[in-house]
């Protein structure tokens, strides 16, 4: 699997992504690739 997160499901109010364990869910100070920014 690439760093690529694969959207399982998504409408207005709720996305539900799969991504790699090394991937942050949000952003923090250190700048690391986080999902947010990948999608």
């Amino acid at each position: 699997m690439d760093n690529t997160p694969h959207i399982l499901y998504e409408d207005n109010h709720l996305l539900v992504a799969l991504k790699e364990p090394n991937v942050l869910t949000q952003g923090d100070k250190t700048g690391d690739p986080n999902l947010l920014d990948m999608l």
